[in-house]
């Protein structure tokens, strides 16, 4: 289970913000920006989108948009849920410029984490998928937009999980909302 305070044989051993480090948040939004335009693509050329801009595509769209605040409500409540239940402590949550976040002040194992960082695009990708399979066909394009939001959209968890395949399992994650600090023990592991 988590921590509530850092215990004191252990050090920061690395950090990642995306609001301090413009480099990092520049890859990804790109590696964002990559993954919606190759999901675009590939269901593109399976199920070609055709648009007719009347009222009835401006409803829609609208509702589209309802969809994704819901969708990013949903998304860093199910982070919050894992952080609670890793953690037994209260869940913040806000904005930080465009990034929705959840965030705890406690310190949690590296397993832990990566539960708690792929839960929601987990969760939402079944979700989304069955929608995709049971729904009738004419409601395909507007459930699977929600899916390259949620997969594109998790961009930065997947960027955090992947930047911890380089540290031990033994390692604490503490989480600020826009980024994460990593410590190890001093001691050895």
């Amino acid at each position: 289970m988590a921590v509530k305070s850092l215990p004191s044989d252990f050090k920061q051993a690395g950090v990642i913000d995306l609001s301090k480090n413009k480099k990092q948040a520049l890859g990804v939004n790109l590696l964002s920006l990559v993954i919606a335009i190759l999901m675009f693509s590939a269901a593109w050329y399976a199920e070609p989108l055709s648009l007719a801009l009347d009222l009835n595509t401006l409803i829609v769209a609208l509702i589209f948009v309802v969809c994704l605040f819901a969708y990013t409500t949903l998304h860093e409540l199910t982070h919050g849920l894992f952080f609670r239940y890793f953690s037994k402590q209260k869940v913040h949550y806000g904005l930080t410029g465009i990034y929705a976040y959840a965030k705890s002040d406690a310190y949690f194992k590296k397993g832990e984490y990566i539960i708690i960082g792929l839960a929601p695009v987990v969760l939402f990708f079944v979700v989304f998928g069955l929608l995709m399979v049971f729904l009738p066909q004419e409601y395909f394009w507007f459930v699977y937009f929600l899916q390259i939001f949620n997969i594109s959209g998790a961009a930065g968890d997947i960027f955090m999980i992947f930047h911890l395949r380089k540290f031990s399992k033994n390692t604490l994650i503490h989480d600020d909302g826009a980024g994460m600090k990593l410590y190890e023990k001093t001691n050895g592991i």
